[in-house]
């Protein structure tokens, strides 16, 4: 069920529609709406008609001339084809039961056609218009309602603020009026037209803004097409209000298919200094919808961004009315300021096979705002003061990213700050993915390249606390970044990625509970490290079944686990291939367990304490074996297959005598 501003106002504004027609279409004082064209194709994109009543526009091709059809004659049951102009003359005409009206050229103007309560009436939808009041017991002709921009009143092109806001009045209540007509598809094919929505239009007590009610609302059971040649456009809003073009308030069942939805980002008003980060509006706002659909639409320049999804109440309510069934697909979003989409509230949402482009990049008119993601998945969450047990105030399950692509976002692709079940699957993108708080969640089988330096990791998994727990980072290719995968926290699983010419490929800091296996880390650019855990934490870390071909490093452990509180930390190492131009390095560090690898380059601990070095394959071409210097402590060497030069002073375990013997275990290795 809509929720419309008043019923008073738009019942009064809906006569306007179909009694008036408002001539007014001037440029507002000093904004010029000009500037603001967009380049559109010759398609139709929803064509059907092709014969001579319809011109190539799809604007109807009427024959003015009088038809000699008197309707005060039509009897119940008659099939009548209007081919010529009925003109009534301000009258009423009262039809019998079961009359067809159907357009073939003609039209019937100014008056009223009355079907009377009993009857079963057709119409065609192509006879109504602004003239034209009908009543009684009808339908359509078709359940699609084609929207002849000239016969309705919505003006089209630059306006002042007034005939704006009457055009989103006008067209909301056209829809309400298609849809009570029967129509489950409203058409528009040619049409470009400026629509206010910041206003508030309540004419009760309560004049409080709400964006999803001021915006140009789709029905329940209602799907609006439009074509490439169909542009809607913001009218310039300013300051505070947060507006939202068109919106799902509460519906199910309704979608948008086509069309270009065309933001006032860049000739707005925005608040002076740093007050304006989060002002702006959205192009589509989904609150509470159900089984809501946005396919193949075109989002540019909305001046908070592209589409906002949020929920009524708050999760812990009893009255939580959550968005539920949301897919969003084949669409294109293209400078949006600060987000092109945001999740804040719902569930069982799909986005897949859009374009995220030039997200949140600031333009000669407008910063970028906040955020810089094109995807910002943002639930707000508190903790208990006493309990500390969180207390979630919206939240976010049951999300699919997929198949999109994603370029030159301001700050990164897509961000999870909390959520349950969020999957970011087979995405190409150039820019960061991150997390902060989720949980049972992914992202996996996506492609990472880098176009330039970029500071940011591909990856970013970060977020401490409870509510994180079992996600995973799988089957991604990640090219060219500084570091690949910055790991930190707890309970994830890493495994089947291929981390190609990355500085660093995984970056570990405070991490716990995680498993690494079955990656491949590749490299030809110079100074590529593997593994990397520099002043970091690590616990009950797994890697194995590994492989590593690169240009320095496979394992770079610096003062790890080396605070108070750590003595006992672990990081196990087990049946890695490490042919790497580099050694293995374990200094000033502790609690590493290496065992049953393949290693190339010999093995370097340097300070290094509770280490166990067992059952490895070390081919060391050009450098000792293994390498004890300055201090070790508690360091076991079991069972290792050690091959290294024979000519040079290189040693197969070289202990530097700055390490007691005592603290060095050597059992069963073999020294070739």
């Amino acid at each position: 069920m809509i929720n419309s501003k008043t019923i008073f106002l738009r019942l009064f504004t809906f006569l306007v529609i179909l009694n008036s027609l408002v001539v007014t279409s001037c440029q507002n004082e000093g904004i010029n709406l000009e500037d603001q064209n967009v380049g559109i194709s010759d398609e139709n994109g929803t064509g059907e008609e092709n014969s001579d009543i319809f011109n190539p526009d799809g604007t109807l091709n009427i024959n003015t001339e009088p038809s000699a059809i008197n309707l005060n004659e039509v009897q119940s049951g008659d099939d009548i084809a209007i081919e010529g102009r009925i003109d009534l003359n301000g009258q009423s005409v009262v039809l019998p039961s079961n009359v067809t009206l159907r357009y073939n050229g003609g039209e019937i103007i100014n008056g009223t056609l009355d079907f009377g309560n009993e009857s079963q009436s057709v119409v065609d939808g192509n006879l109504l218009n602004r003239s034209l009041s009908v009543s009684g017991n009808i339908r359509l002709l078709v359940d699609v309602f084609s929207f002849r921009p000239n016969r309705w009143n919505i003006v089209q092109g630059p306006v002042d603020y007034a005939t704006a806001l009457q055009n989103t009045l006008n067209l909301e209540q056209l829809f309400l009026y298609a849809k009570g007509l029967g129509a489950h598809t409203f058409v528009i094919r040619t049409f470009d037209a400026y629509f206010e929505v910041s206003t508030v239009t309540s004419t009760t007590s309560n004049q409080n803004f709400y964006p999803q009610k001021e915006a140009i609302n789709i029905p329940s059971d209602f799907t609006l097409q439009m074509s490439d040649n169909t542009i809607l456009r913001t009218f310039p809003t300013e300051g505070h209000i947060s507006a939202a073009l068109l919106a799902f308030d509460n519906v199910e069942n309704s979608a948008i298919k086509g069309g270009v939805l065309y933001g006032e980002r860049d000739i707005r008003t925005y608040s002076p200094n740093d007050d304006n980060a989060e002002e702006g509006t959205y192009l589509v706002m989904i609150k509470a919808g159900k089984n809501v659909t946005l396919d193949g639409v075109t989002f540019t320049k909305g001046s908070k961004g592209g589409v906002d999804i949020n929920s009524y109440g708050f999760y812990f309510n009893s009255n939580y009315n959550p968005t539920d069934g949301v897919t969003i697909q084949n669409c294109t979003f293209d400078e949006n300021r600060a987000i092109a989409l945001a999740i804040t509230d719902g569930r069982n949402i799909t986005v897949q096979n859009n374009s995220f482009e030039n997200t949140a990049q600031p333009t000669s008119n407008s910063d970028g705002g906040v955020v810089g993601y094109a995807i910002d998945i943002e639930p707000i969450r508190t903790r208990d003061n006493v309990t500390g047990e969180i207390i979630w105030w919206q939240y976010v399950e049951n999300v699919i990213i997929q198949n999109n692509t994603e370029y030159n976002s301001r700050e990164g692709s897509f961000t999870i700050y909390a959520g349950n079940n969020i999957q970011i699957d087979n995405n190409d993108v150039q820019n960061t993915v991150s997390w902060s708080y989720p949980f049972n969640s992914k992202v996996i089988n996506n492609t990472f390249t880098a176009v330039s330096n970029p500071i940011k990791p591909a990856i970013i998994a970060g977020g401490s606390g409870d509510s994180v727990f079992n996600n995973e980072i799988s089957g991604n290719t990640i090219n060219n970044y500084g570091t690949g995968i910055s790991a930190n926290h707890r309970d994830i699983v890493i495994s089947n990625n291929t981390l190609n010419n990355c500085i660093t490929g995984i970056q570990f800091k405070n991490s716990a509970d995680m498993q690494v296996f079955n990656n491949t880390f590749q490299a030809t650019t110079s100074g590529c490290r593997g593994i990397m855990g520099h002043l970091a934490t690590m616990n009950n870390i797994e890697i194995y079944n590994n492989v590593f071909n690169i240009t320095s490093n496979a394992l770079y452990f610096v003062q790890l686990n080396k605070a108070a509180g750590e003595e006992n930390n672990m990081v196990y190492v087990h049946d890695n291939n490490f042919d790497s131009a580099g050694p293995p390095i374990f200094s000033n560090s502790n609690g590493i367990n290496l065992q049953d690898n393949m290693i190339g380059n010999g093995v370097q601990l340097t300070n290094a304490s509770n280490v166990t070095i067992s059952g490895n394959i070390i081919d060391a071409n050009s450098s000792n074996g293994i390498s004890l210097t300055n201090a070790n402590y508690g360091i076991q060497i079991i069972n290792n297959d050690i091959n290294y030069p024979q000519s040079g002073n290189y040693q197969c375990i070289y202990i530097q005598n700055t390490t007691s013997t005592n603290e060095v275990s050597q059992v069963g290795n073999s020294c070739n």
